[in-house]
């Protein structure tokens, strides 16, 4: 049986290495707004559930 291999062999269009060398600085903390007891509590938690062979996103009769 010929299976093809499902990895990607397209370039990333990045620079890996120059991304994994970067130092964060102090000033780049100020982009993101700390955490508060209030955002935490409106917060909604989903679990991903992954789609079985047997679930239909629609009725079947909604698929005609």
């Amino acid at each position: 049986m010929n299976v093809k291999n499902p990895v990607s062999h397209r370039p990333l269009g990045s620079d890996l290495a120059c991304i994994d060398a970067h130092e964060i600085q102090p000033g780049e903390y100020e982009e993101i707004p700390e955490l508060t007891e209030e955002m935490l509590a409106i917060a909604v938690i989903k679990i991903p559930v992954s789609p079985t062979v047997t679930q239909s996103p629609l009725p079947v009769d909604d698929l005609k």
